[in-house]
């Protein structure tokens, strides 16, 4: 016997994934996560929502069409891996003679100044890609950031990010091409360009002195990449040792690609006691 629970997948950005109503779902918290667990493997209250609407006109450049907007706030994210908005306690610092800034928000990054290199920071993919150099060179920064932000030797991982910045041409706050980490992002990585916006406004780091930023505390940063740009919305207060991130938002799109049911063994689940919405299953689960 199987228990059918309506679902949806939606896209959002360049990601997919289910979304199921909380009035489809049970009401008992132990039921509800081995319900999610059987569905989809983890239990997370992103994956539990109420009437969703996903036609609109918000665009995402490197994404094809347009779809609602959603706005994601990623303020919670500083320090990420090291715990620390700094993790090697300097605004700029060198390595390989080059001076570089090492940051931690939604991901550990190492902000390389493209002139350093040999770059304008407004290279295509193309035209990065096959530069084998300048793929070795910031492997061998990433290393020692790594390295030196705490995070051990990172030469068989992801992070720390390395990114070539610039100063702007086309409107933008700052220019930059995100390597992940042994070619060029085709566009832009949400969590770098968290790291990044917010190197922008926190004066002292390689990403201020290259970018065009306002002097206010809520602004929207610009960062023009291959595929366009990408616009985080950032807030902050203080100055120096004071400096805090108050929001960091990015604007992503949703759109439903198909809807049908998703099935699970009755014996997890019987289909009866359902959650009235998805607010009683966040108070159950202490999602609130």
């Amino acid at each position: 016997m199987i228990t059918r629970i309506p679902a949806y997948l939606y896209r959002a950005g360049t990601s997919k994934g289910p979304l199921i109503l909380g009035s489809d779902l049970p009401a008992d918290r132990g039921t509800l996560d081995r319900v999610l667990l059987a569905a989809m493997g983890s239990p997370h209250k992103r994956q539990i929502d109420g009437e969703v609407t996903y036609d609109g006109d918000a665009a995402i450049d490197g994404v094809s069409g347009t779809a609602a907007p959603v706005k994601q706030n990623f303020a919670g994210t500083v320090g990420s891996k090291t715990g620390k908005l700094l993790p090697t306690g300097k605004l700029t610092e060198e390595i390989d003679g080059i001076e570089v800034t090492c940051i931690d928000v939604a991901v550990p990054m190492v902000i390389v100044p493209a002139a350093a290199v040999g770059k304008t920071g407004h290279e295509s993919k193309a035209e990065l890609d096959p530069d084998s150099a300048l793929i070795a060179r910031l492997g061998k920064i990433r290393v020692e950031a790594g390295k030196r932000m705490g995070l051990g030797d990172c030469s068989g991982f992801v992070i720390p990010k390395p990114v070539l910045a610039a100063a702007p041409r086309a409107g933008g706050t700052i220019a930059s091409r995100d390597f992940v980490p042994f070619n060029c992002h085709a566009t832009y990585s949400v969590t770098g360009s968290m790291a990044l916006s917010i190197a922008c406004v926190l004066e002292g780091t390689v990403a201020h002195r290259l970018a065009r930023v306002a002097e206010k505390k809520r602004q929207v940063i610009g960062i023009e990449h291959p595929g366009g740009v990408i616009e985080v919305e950032v807030a902050t207060s203080g100055d120096g040792e004071t400096f805090q991130v108050k929001e960091a938002n990015l604007l992503r799109t949703c759109r439903k690609l198909f809807e049908g049911q998703i099935c699970i063994p009755a014996r997890i689940w019987n289909g009866r006691d359902r959650a009235r919405d998805a607010a009683q299953l966040a108070t159950a689960a202490d999602l609130l």
